[in-house]
């Protein structure tokens, strides 16, 4: 079975979108008995990787009880304990691959996979599965394409393609950490083994999204450079329009007197990059999340009013909407910035005009149904306990995740 797989088991098939053939990263249609078959062996491949710790701990994608959120936040407070306690700013450098998954060599995630101890029957597996891909596309009339062979790319809608992609990408701040922030509290080394500046944070990393950290304007340069050496070593390219350079919580014009390139490429200095879904700024300020929340919740009521507002559809079906699809992603990122009374009173008077549509049915301008009394009676929360909720969940997971956050809480800080 390992040296030859039929080939309808190595096929899949994709729909184009038809108003832009640059979008060609859609989920491909892939047998089902291929699909349980490649989670057996990603998972057993994943429980070895976990005991080994093998995956380095600035990588939080695809990893069980790991999050986004996580990360936004090790970001936050390790920049801003830096702040607090030395006075000093960060440097960073927001990275973008263009079309990561598509263009990953095929042999590369399998040399790092027997640098990682994994070989016999499950990295033969993998090698016949794309030594010989193939793939077809479905048009709009229901016909189909020839196929064609897959020479790059993982296989999108595979469970094994996220695991593949982080043993691939799993190097990428090897080179980096020399230059990157000193954290006492951080560990980036194996048990048991001696590692050249494990104490040093050289970035983050959620699967393909990047950010680099550095303590000066020279050392983030270097790390750039490594980062280029990295994608040019594996044959990726980097969208340099969607990258960003910036400096927290310090003096912008050091960032601004001298140019930022990756892979020869200009990186533009920005004054706002959403990270992970959560809006940075070089001071870190709130306001900017609490504007750009404020701004989806209005978009989403907007769209679903005549949703909400239809008393032919039963009110507890409204309701749940309202939760799920309204106040739910609109507060994205109310962990960092949620817990302030001024905050989350605006956010939640953005809330209310949606609750009204709900509990009344009538205009968003009307302001006879008390706020407080119609969430208590549509068992919607305030926003400071969805944030607290947040928080806590955050706070529980915290010391048991594999990443840098589990650091911070055996870290108390003592400048605050």
């Amino acid at each position: 079975m390992y040296g030859g797989l039929p080939r309808s088991y190595r096929s899949s098939k994709r729909t184009p979108n038809p108003t832009d053939m640059n979008i060609y990263r859609t989920m491909r249609l892939i047998p089902s008995i291929m699909k349980l078959l490649c989670a057996n062996l990603t998972n057993r491949t994943q429980r070895g990787l976990e005991e080994r710790n093998f995956l380095a701990p600035e990588q939080a994608g695809f990893r069980s009880r790991e999050e986004c959120m996580s990360h936004d936040l090790t970001f936050i407070e390790v920049v801003q304990r830096r702040s607090i306690s030395c006075q000093q700013p960060t440097y960073v450098c927001f990275i973008d691959f263009q079309k990561a998954f598509d263009t990953v060599p095929h042999e590369a995630p399998f040399l790092k996979m027997e640098r990682a101890r994994v070989s016999g029957k499950c990295l033969a597996f993998f090698r016949a599965l794309y030594a010989d891909s193939w793939m077809c596309t479905r048009l709009g009339d229901c016909s189909r394409t020839p196929s064609i062979r897959i020479r790059r790319g993982l296989r999108q809608g595979d469970r094994a393609s996220p695991r593949l992609f982080n043993i691939f990408i799993n190097d990428l701040l090897n080179n980096c950490r020399q230059y990157g922030l000193q954290v006492s509290w951080i560990d980036c080394g194996e048990p048991g083994e001696e590692r050249l500046h494990r104490n040093r944070l050289a970035g983050l990393l959620l699967a393909d999204d990047v950010v680099l950290l550095a303590p000066a304007p020279e050392t983030l340069a270097a790390s750039m450079q490594q980062v280029s050496a990295w994608a040019d070593r594996w044959v990726m390219n980097i969208g340099a329009s969607k990258c960003g350079a910036m400096v927290i919580l310090g003096d912008s014009q050091r960032i601004r007197n001298r140019s930022w390139r990756l892979q020869n490429q200009e990186i533009p200095i920005v004054e706002k990059y959403r990270y992970l879904g959560v809006c940075l700024t070089p001071t870190l300020d709130e306001k900017a999340q609490v504007d750009e929340m404020i701004a989806k919740m209005h978009r989403r009521t907007e769209i679903a009013r005549p949703f909400l507002s239809d008393p032919s559809i039963c009110i507890a079906i409204r309701t749940r909407a309202l939760r799920m699809c309204i106040i739910q992603p609109s507060t994205w990122g109310a962990e960092w910035c949620g817990m302030k009374h001024t905050n989350a009173s605006r956010l939640h008077t953005a809330a209310n005009r949606a609750m009204r549509l709900v509990g009344v049915g009538c205009s968003v301008q009307r302001r006879a149904t008390n706020p407080l009394a119609l969430g208590l009676e549509l068992q919607i929360a305030s926003i400071e306990a969805i944030a607290a909720g947040c928080r806590a969940c955050i706070r529980a997971k915290g010391p048991t995740m594999r990443t840098s956050l589990s650091r911070i809480f055996m870290q108390t800080p003592t400048h605050r």
